[in-house]
């Protein structure tokens, strides 16, 4: 569980884990998860409510946990989707085509070059290489 402690105006002040430790004084604390229901209104700490990560591009895009918003009395975990700067961008889209080119040559395996070589029917191979072509272009 996630806490969040609100400032006196009931803004979000801070995020708080379920283990962090509340201080009220020098000598006295306690851990956000064992706060009573009136210790937890003094200090106005408040449980945010998970929620699941919006959609996003994560070649193209970040995305990070922003500060808990209240929606209809409920304080809820918010996440902030950010566009990832061009050198990760362009490190994300060439790892993705090198995966694929791996992909494409592991298809081409000794079982299928024997049969290419016996059949000499080699249009798979070609295939597969014109594929690979393309993508070692694109990088």
């Amino acid at each position: 569980m996630k806490y969040a402690q609100l400032d006196s105006t009931g803004a979000f002040d801070k995020r708080i884990d379920e283990h962090d430790h509340i201080v009220w004084d020098a000598t006295h604390f306690c851990k956000a998860n064992q706060l009573t229901v009136d210790e937890a209104l003094q200090f106005k700490v408040v449980a945010v409510v998970q929620s699941d990560l919006p959609a996003y591009d994560p070649v193209l895009q970040g995305i990070r946990e922003a500060a808990p918003v209240e929606v209809d009395g409920v304080w809820t975990q918010a996440w902030e989707v950010y566009p990832l700067p061009l050198a990760d961008q362009q490190a994300n889209q060439r790892s993705i085509i090198l995966t694929d080119i791996r992909n494409l040559e592991a298809q081409v395996t000794g079982r299928r070059i024997r049969e290419a070589l016996a059949t000499g029917d080699t249009s798979f191979i070609a295939d597969i290489e014109a594929k690979i072509a393309v993508l070692r272009a694109l990088i």
